[in-house]
């Protein structure tokens, strides 16, 4: 009869012990693991531009389609706040379409186009150049004002 006892009284205490574990430890653990998540979202699309949305990939593909691709595009240069682009043809250039995105457009002397994103730049670029297919000698051209 003793030992029964005992044995109840280890199993009350092992599920005492179990709702404080998880009242006082394991639920603020995942709480604040969530929160973590929440606040880290930003920086994991900063880090992995791989990982984008359809929609997203539709919009950077569109947006490089209304400057006429890659191919009217010879020169390519992101700075913190500005993009910087060297054109070939400005009639390719859909400047109706272009309005439409988050962009503004700075200054345009042909053949040099620059345009003031409103956000996130410099990690907008890197999404651009991997989900449009940006060839690598457009990057790393540098813009010449011709004169002619």
């Amino acid at each position: 009869m003793r030992l029964n006892f005992e044995f109840r009284r280890t199993k009350s205490l092992l599920k005492r012990l179990l709702r404080l574990w998880k009242k006082y430890f394991w639920n603020h653990l995942v709480r604040f693991n969530a929160f973590l998540d929440r606040k880290s979202e930003f920086y994991n699309w900063k880090l992995s531009p791989s990982q984008a949305s359809k929609e997203e990939i539709e919009v950077y593909e569109k947006f490089i389609a209304c400057l006429g691709g890659w191919k009217n595009i010879t020169g390519f240069v992101a700075k913190s706040k500005s993009w910087h682009f060297q054109l070939v043809h400005e009639f390719l250039v859909d400047w109706e379409k272009l309005n439409k995105f988050d962009v503004k457009i700075l200054s345009y002397d042909w053949p040099i186009l620059e345009l003031v994103s409103y956000s996130y730049s410099k990690w907008i670029v890197k999404r651009l150049r991997k989900h449009t297919h940006m060839p690598s000698w457009v990057f790393k051209r540098k813009l010449r004002k011709t004169t002619g």
